[in-house]
Parts: structure tokens; C-alpha cells; sequence
């Protein structure tokens, strides 16, 4: 027997808005410090606070300059046979949406933190890539650090929960908007797409981190208070979370997982060879379902 409950709406109990105030031990961290506790605690966390030397792109100059994003596409293009332009951009979203996401979501979900995101105080190295190491423009080992300047020193930690989804909201839809009017511009596919694909990835962002930290309900229900925001360009009907169940049967207790869905489409499916995602937007949801429950480890099910 499989029971399905989908969780694409505001709907936040009063008890996931309470538990901002227990998080990170209820003391008030600074950005630099809760970089340092989450580098100690992952290794490889691919954020940082320092100066940006050699090899750093300052975010404001990087999505504003149309040579640098035609050189990322460029290299994007090169990700699969029979990569348009429409793949590449949407590739290209996704590579930043996923490192943006990623470390935001922990700042957000230990720490109550939400950094300073204007664009000229965030830089971005992209990672290496290859056997000679080139690192043009791969996201792979990519790091995103944050400028050392008094922001940054001061603690972040905002007055109640409400406050805290608005300004990760405010501030993330102010920092990726030149980016997504770039590659809008460059690619004819609508703005949507590129707000549809960020929001997948804060959804799914804010999954993992809740379920690293044992604070999945907070996590996901402030991930849907941030995304199903009247107005917001984030704000999509599909973008959203489920929980399947599986009944083992015997008596035995359901094994239950919660999943991100997509209200995006990163176009995987137009390259050659490609297909479209488990948990694609253009996908049936029945269908999407039964392949998830399917991705339930084996010793679960035992």
C-alpha cells in the first residue's frame, strides 16, 4: 500500500515557526563563525569569508558581463551532444542555483542566518576541471565567500521566523536577477524558467540540510514559506515536497520518505541521449511517484 501526502503550500504549524528560536543552540552566530563550524563539519563546504584574490569573480561584475556569460554557456554547450542554447542556459542556471541553495540553506536551517547576499559582497571561484585542471567555468569543486566587511562581522540572527523567510526571499530574488535576465535575454526562454529552476533548488536544498540536521519540518516548512510567496517570481504551483509511504505489511511500521518536486525543467531530456528526470515537472505525478518509492533502499524494505 502506498500513501502520498504533497506539500506544496503555505501552511507552516505553529510549532516550525517556534523552532527558530532553539536553533543553533539559541545563541546568535555570526556569518564567519557558522562558516567555520560548517567547514569543520562538511568537508569541502564551498563557502567562505575573506577577501576575494586572484581567481575570485565578484557575482555583480560576473552576471553583468555579457563576454563571461557567453563564455559559460559556451562551455555548457559542451556538456552533451546536441546542447542548444536553451540547454546551456538552463545548465548554467542550475550550476549556481545549486551552490547558491546549498549553502544558504544550512546558513538558514542551523544558524537562522541569512547572509549578506548583495551581489558586489559575493564572490564565486569556479572549481577545476579536467586532467590539466582548467577551471573555466566549472561548477564541480566550486566555492562561493563572502566579503569581509562589517556585515559580515555582526550577527545576522533576525527577530522571529516570519522575518527570517522574508529576507532569505527578498535577498535571494535581488542577488540572482541579473543572471536570470542574462540568460533569459540570451536563450528565448522565459524568466519563469530560470525562477522555476532556483526554486527547485532551494526546495531541495533545504530538504537535505533539514534531514542532515534532524530538522525536517522546519526545514521544509520554511523552504514553502519563502517559494509560495504571492508575487514572488520563486513562486511556482509545482515546486513543492511529497511524502510517500510504503505499508511493509506484518504489522510492521510504514517506511515513509519525503521528496522534492520540481516545478522546473533543467531540459536534460532535449540533449542527445538525455531523458527527462525522475521528479520532472513534465512528468505524470502517479508515474513520478511509483519511480520514487522504487528509489527506497532495499534494507528499507526488509
Amino acid at each position: 500500500m502506498v500513501e502520498m501526502k504533497e506539500r506544496g503550500r503555505k501552511g507552516v504549524a505553529d510549532h516550525d515557526a517556534d523552532h527558530l528560536g532553539s536553533i543553533a543552540d539559541g545563541r546568535k552566530w555570526t556569518l564567519g563563525e557558522a562558516l567555520a563550524v560548517l567547514r569543520s563539519q562538511i568537508p569541502g563546504f564551498p563557502a567562505s569569508v575573506g577577501e576575494a584574490l586572484a581567481g575570485w569573480h565578484s557575482v555583480d561584475r560576473l552576471f553583468s558581463d555579457e563576454n563571461k556569460i557567453a563564455n559559460w554557456l559556451e562551455y555548457r554547450s559542451r556538456s552533451y551532444d546536441g546542447t542548444d542554447q536553451k540547454a546551456a542556459a538552463a545548465f548554467v542556471m542550475a550550476d549556481y542555483a545549486y551552490l547558491f541553495a546549498d549553502v544558504t540553506a544550512f546558513l538558514f536551517v542551523q544558524f537562522g542566518l541569512v547572509p549578506d547576499l548583495t551581489p558586489d559582497t559575493v564572490h564565486l571561484r569556479f572549481g577545476p576541471s579536467g586532467a590539466s585542471g582548467d577551471g573555466t567555468y566549472a561548477i564541480r569543486g566550486a566555492e562561493l565567500r563572502f566579503s569581509a566587511n562589517e556585515g559580515t562581522a555582526k550577527s545576522a540572527y533576525p527577530p522571529d521566523w516570519a522575518t527570517l523567510c522574508t529576507r532569505y526571499r527578498e535577498c535571494t530574488e535581488a542577488h540572482v536577477l541579473p543572471l536570470v535576465h542574462q540568460l533569459s535575454q540570451r536563450s528565448g526562454l522565459s524568466q519563469s524558467a530560470f525562477w522555476r529552476l532556483l526554486a527547485d533548488a532551494i526546495a531541495l536544498a533545504f530538504l537535505q540540510a533539514g534531514e542532515r540536521l534532524s530538522r525536517s519540518g522546519f526545514a521544509t516548512s520554511s523552504a514553502l514559506a519563502i517559494l509560495k510567496e504571492d508575487g514572488s517570481p520563486l513562486c511556482n504551483r509545482q515546486t513543492g515536497f511529497v511524502s510517500l509511504s510504503l505499508e511493509p505489511g506484518n504489522g510492521a511500521s510504514p517506511l515513509t520518505r519525503q521528496f522534492r518536486v520540481r516545478g522546473g525543467c533543467c531540459r536534460y531530456y532535449t540533449v542527445t541521449g538525455g531523458s527527462l528526470c525522475v521528479t520532472c515537472v513534465l512528468r505524470n505525478p502517479t508515474e513520478r511517484d511509483h519511480d520514487l518509492l522504487r528509489t527506497i533502499a532495499p534494507t528499507e524494505r526488509s
